[in-house]
């Protein structure tokens, strides 16, 4: 019991007030089954960041290939589902829970992308999608965890949907694990993919640039007429996992 409580950390999602505790024995450690539990390897995890106080200052940080931290975006499972009527933005992604629930927020990992000097090269999350300053954070969030099997038109039918038009109505998964790739830069504007989409980063750029198109037939098409859906976060170098939901 002494060695438990030695190791175990109390984690909160706000100061002060702790909600999840961390046993860092177990890290490593095989369970029952004969599996670890969790073990990335000193090679991938670093000490906390230097802002990090409290038990959270010895909380291991799990990190890409590059050094950057690996973003874990987590669904609130306890927000309302997205409406298939009258849906918002809002109703999917948001800064944080103080207005109202959302299935994602972007709080969470805002010690991350708030960053002017992340990781072992000190990089500026400036040029980021997700940076502090961006204004359309909450649009960039839902292209990044959408699911583009489960569009909404708020206003109706999807055929008569426009671009910015779309919310989706589902995440690409419970838990979508996000590293920011080889350029260190969390979606970073400099990317292929921001300006494939000519600089419209949202939802529906998944389907048709077209504004007149018809779900069904041809959601998408591109310049050498493929069509389909497509996803806009591939165009980055940014690497997305997404598991559970």
């Amino acid at each position: 019991a002494a060695e438990a409580s030695a190791n175990t950390l109390t984690i909160g999602p706000v100061d002060g007030d702790p909600g999840v505790e961390v046993n860092l024995a177990l890290i490593g450690e095989e369970s029952n089954s004969g599996a670890n539990y969790f073990n990335p390897g000193d090679d991938w995890t670093v000490a906390e960041g230097k802002t990090a106080a409290g038990d959270a200052a010895a909380m291991p940080e799990l990190v890409d290939a590059w050094g950057t931290p690996v973003l874990a975006w987590a669904e609130d499972e306890f927000a309302p589902t997205v409406p298939d009527e009258d849906a918002e933005i809002a109703d999917f992604a948001a800064i944080d829970s103080e207005t109202d629930p959302a299935r994602f927020y972007w709080r969470q990992n805002a010690g991350s992308l708030s960053s002017t000097g992340l990781g072992p090269r000190n990089t500026s999350q400036q040029e980021s999608l997700l940076f502090a300053g961006e204004a359309n954070i909450p649009a960039s969030l839902a292209a990044l965890l959408g699911s583009v099997a489960d569009p909404i038109n708020p206003d109706g039918e999807l055929a008569d949907a426009t671009v910015s038009d779309l919310v989706p109505g589902s995440a690409r998964g419970g838990v979508v694990l996000h590293s920011a790739g080889r350029d260190r830069v969390y979606l970073s504007t400099e990317d292929d993919g921001f300006a494939d989409v000519t600089g419209q980063f949202v939802y529906g750029s998944n389907f048709s640039p077209d504004l007149a198109s018809m779900f069904g037939d041809a959601p998408w098409s591109s310049a050498d007429e493929q069509e389909g859906t497509r996803d806009v976060v591939s165009g980055f170098n940014d690497l997305i996992t997404a598991v559970g939901g």
